[in-house]
């Protein structure tokens, strides 16, 4: 009976922990199919008399650019594409306008699909 104790004892203990840990591959949750969303623009949208030489984009979630020299069209031209970062995954963008605007002008910005979500695109 001594030595049987010890062997039901393993055998019970290997029993309890048999499918403890399952292999497998996480599901990763559902897709996320929202795009990220523009919460502030520094200055805003539709500003008047801007004479800054930063704009300042700020998302819901983290974003990066993708072609950003390809998609971005930028009405009038500048004769200097402006230098966006950051280049990584982040929840802003800085866009440093390296030309003078010229006064009594509207720029635009059209950036196509060049800012997408970060883990989804």
């Amino acid at each position: 009976m001594k030595h049987r104790l010890p062997i039901l004892l393993s055998l019970l203990i290997a029993l309890t922990l048999w499918q403890c840990a399952r292999r497998g591959s996480p599901t990763g949750g559902p897709k996320d199919v929202t795009p990220p969303v523009l919460l502030q623009s520094v200055p805003k949208s539709g500003a008047m008399k801007f004479h800054g030489k930063k704009i300042r984009l700020q998302f819901d979630e983290f974003v990066v650019t993708k072609d950003i020299r390809k998609q971005l069209i930028i009405s009038p031209p500048m004769k200097t594409f402006p230098i966006i970062s950051p280049t990584s995954a982040s929840k802003w963008l800085e866009i440093n306008i390296v030309d003078t605007l010229k006064p009594n002008t509207t720029y635009v910005l059209n950036f196509g699909n060049s800012i997408q979500d970060y883990n989804e695109g």
